[in-house]
């Protein structure tokens, strides 16, 4: 008898990461057409918005789960759509998703830089 749990999990978890993403990026795109800010603030605005908004996009497809074991470092790919998808998508959804995670470390850090030099002019 097998467990529907773990389907259901990654169905959960995918909707959970896209809503959270989707809200962040349609929250800071609202914030770009509502308010007046300076150009460069809502450039930086507008590429984190469209980053999670991806980002959300990507994870409905795949998700990743890092592992280290004795050594070993492992990558699983899970997600409620994985399966159905043929090698190559799999493979493109998976460096899309890793391009998106290392970007993470170098557009959050852009803003704060940004606002570092707004406020010691």
């Amino acid at each position: 008898m097998s467990s529907n749990w773990s389907m259901v999990t990654r169905i959960v978890t995918s909707i959970e990461c896209f809503l959270i993403f989707s809200v962040h990026g349609i929250f800071l795109l609202l914030v770009i057409m509502k308010t007046k800010i300076i150009s460069n603030h809502s450039k930086v605005l507008l590429i984190n918005a469209l980053h999670g908004l991806l980002f959300g996009l990507v994870i409905l497809v795949v998700l990743s789960a890092h592992v280290f074991n004795k050594g070993h470092f492992a990558v699983f790919l899970f997600g409620p759509l994985m399966p159905l998808l043929p090698k190559v998508v799999q493979d493109r959804c998976m460096v899309a998703l890793t391009v998106l995670c290392y970007m993470i470390w170098q557009l959050v850090p852009a803003p704060v830089i940004m606002q570092y030099l707004a406020l010691t002019r």
